[in-house]
């Protein structure tokens, strides 16, 4: 049997925080991310999004690092998945778009899939198996571990705050966080979490 793969998980005390001007919308509701996903969905069909969960350790204890565009909404770093795209590549964009200097470029190397969701209508419902009478589904949701550098300086748009959220925070708890990100300690399981300093 194979070993569970290792992210290893550097302290918070690594990693510096500056803040940018926004350089991309966020949707600010869920209501947005539809609108758009419809018009999206009406030119160039089922929309493929990667979510990307990366971990920093706080007293050794594992936390998420999460984007907040209000107060009352969390989501994972994430975007679309361009056409003829390699999912590194789409990976490294995104996080170097929302969370790296401008002109500036950073690996994030992908450690594994953790999870993937279906949303089968233009609405908030996702499932992480595809329902047998959708043929047509408007989203195919990937959400990837991606294992940070041991030390670096981030830059967050300034229209939105980032949070790390411990996992023993997050697991069950889809009132505060909604029911993927609450599942994420759950998709993690599969991975061998290294505290480092």
């Amino acid at each position: 049997m194979d070993e569970p793969v290792t992210i290893n998980v550097f302290d918070n005390s690594n990693y510096s925080l500056l803040t940018k001007e926004s350089t991309m919308s966020m949707h600010r509701n869920i209501e947005g991310r539809l609108t758009d996903l419809k018009s999206e969905y009406e030119k160039t069909g089922m929309r493929t999004s990667i979510d990307l969960v990366a971990l920093v350790g706080v007293h050794g204890h594992p936390h998420v690092l999460l984007l907040q565009p209000t107060t009352a909404y969390y989501q994972l770093p994430g975007g679309e998945k361009l056409e003829d795209e390699a999912t590194q590549e789409a990976a490294n964009r995104i996080l170097n778009e929302l969370m790296t200097a401008e002109n500036s470029s950073m690996d994030f190397p992908i450690v594994g899939l953790a999870m993937q969701y279906w949303r089968p209508n233009f609405e908030p419902a996702q499932y992480p198996y595809q329902l047998p009478h959708i043929t047509s589904p408007k989203e195919h949701r990937l959400i990837y571990a991606v294992q940070l550098p041991e030390t670096c300086q981030f830059h967050i748009s300034n229209n939105f705050t980032i949070k790390a959220a411990p996992l023993m925070d997050l697991y069950d708890n889809k009132d505060t966080y909604g029911h993927i990100i609450a599942s994420l300690p759950l998709g993690l399981s599969r991975f061998n979490l290294q505290a480092k300093q």
